[in-house]
Order: C-alpha cells, then sequence, then structure tokens
C-alpha cells in the first residue's frame, strides 16, 4: 500500500514526574480515553487508537476534519494532566493494522517530527507536519491560536463550552450544572465560546482542503 494518512501521536507532559498512585490513576484513564476515541470517532478511525506506551499514544485517520474535537476530548479527559499532540501526513507504505501499531512509515516520521517540535516550542495542542511547508504553517499558526484560547479558559468555562459543544441548550446545560441560564451565558461569553467555535469549524474546513489538495496532487 502507498496512500497518503493522517496518524496523530500523543503524549502526557511530565508523566513520569507523578507520584506512583498518581501515575497509575493517569495511566488507568488514559486507557479509557482511548477506548472513547475509539468509539466516538470510529467512522473516522482507519487504524484504532493505542497506548504505545505508558504515557503515548496514537492513531490512523481517514481525515482530518475532526482532529481538534479529538485533541479537545483528550484535554478534557486527561485534566489537569497536559497532552502534547504531533499530525503527521505522509504516505503508509506498509498494510493498515486494526490497532495502529507496528507501521512505521513517513506518516509517522512526520507526527512523530510535530510532537518533538511541539516539545520544542513548548506547544501542547497540536503541531502538524507534512502537508507542505506553507501549509504546515497556517495550520501550526491556527492550531496554536485555538490552544491558546483554550488555555486561557477556566475550568468551570471549559466543562459548560463542553456541554454547549455537543449541542446541548443553554437551558440544559444549565440544568446539569444547577446553575442558572444567564450564568451559563456568562461563562459562554467570557470563554469567547462563538469566536472559538467558529475558528475551529474554519480550521477543520482548512485541514480538509489540505488534505485532497495534497492527496490529488
Amino acid at each position: 500500500m502507498n496512500k497518503i494518512q493522517i496518524g496523530i501521536i500523543g503524549d502526557i507532559i511530565s508523566s513520569r514526574e507523578l507520584s506512583g498512585y498518581q501515575r497509575q490513576d493517569v495511566q488507568k484513564n488514559f486507557k479509557k480515553v482511548m477506548r472513547d476515541l475509539n468509539n466516538k470517532y470510529r467512522n473516522e478511525i482507519l487504524s484504532k487508537f493505542v497506548n504505545t506506551t505508558d504515557d503515548e499514544f496514537q492513531g490512523l485517520l481517514n481525515g482530518g476534519e475532526r482532529i481538534q474535537e479529538i485533541i479537545w476530548d483528550v484535554e478534557m479527559s486527561m485534566y489537569p494532566n497536559k497532552v502534547r499532540f504531533g499530525v503527521g501526513f505522509g504516505e503508509l507504505y506498509t498494510p493498515i493494522e486494526t490497532r495502529a501499531i507496528a507501521m512505521d512509515d513517513p506518516v509517522w516520521h512526520n507526527g512523530r517530527s510535530a510532537i518533538v517540535s511541539g516539545k520544542m516550542d513548548g506547544i501542547s495542542g497540536g503541531v502538524y507536519k507534512g502537508f507542505g511547508t506553507e501549509i504546515d504553517e497556517m495550520l501550526n499558526g491556527f492550531s496554536y491560536l485555538l490552544w491558546s484560547a483554550r488555555e486561557s479558559m477556566t475550568e468551570k468555562q471549559r466543562n459548560i463550552v463542553s456541554e454547549l459543544r455537543k449541542g446541548f441548550s443553554q437551558v440544559e446545560v444549565a440544568k446539569k450544572f444547577k446553575i442558572s441560564r444567564q450564568a451559563v451565558t456568562k461563562h459562554a461569553s467570557s470563554a469567547e465560546w462563538k469566536a472559538y467555535s467558529a475558528g475551529e469549524l474554519a480550521f477543520g474546513g482548512l485541514l480538509k482542503y489540505a488534505t485532497e489538495m495534497r492527496r490529488n496532487y
């Protein structure tokens, strides 16, 4: 096989600095997060997300439109532990396996290079490589802005935005958190939810365009 695919690699930041029991709890949750991803995004997955080490995972996707959703879900599920992401785009020569292991191809080399770049530059929210120099720069700039917006949200804002992005109304969110609808509106506004949502949607469109353009080149 010689097809261009998208691989995503995630790495829990500073996990080795956790105490023994903390590390065990984080690793247990990490495995649950992988199961949840494989269930929720099964239509976008070519090879299932899998823990490659105690603090790292990877998965192979058939498209990139929902990568920011995946990153959001992982960040929320792993909070307060932070996760670094590298997204690689490139050729896949080996057969596609059910689980994203035992594959060593350009797509993974780019993903690994991306996550190393993120570590060097102190960027956690996703670094992209393999789409072409100019496209990589646009994707990384966009991704950095979205990450910065997430980093500026309070825990309460993130929880409320997480429910709104699932499609729940402000009234439903208010009932869940036992607060007023006005409080939901205030938290969502302070989090710049509408602007973030628009940016995430635009990013998905850019990534879809970049993927199709490169595959048809």
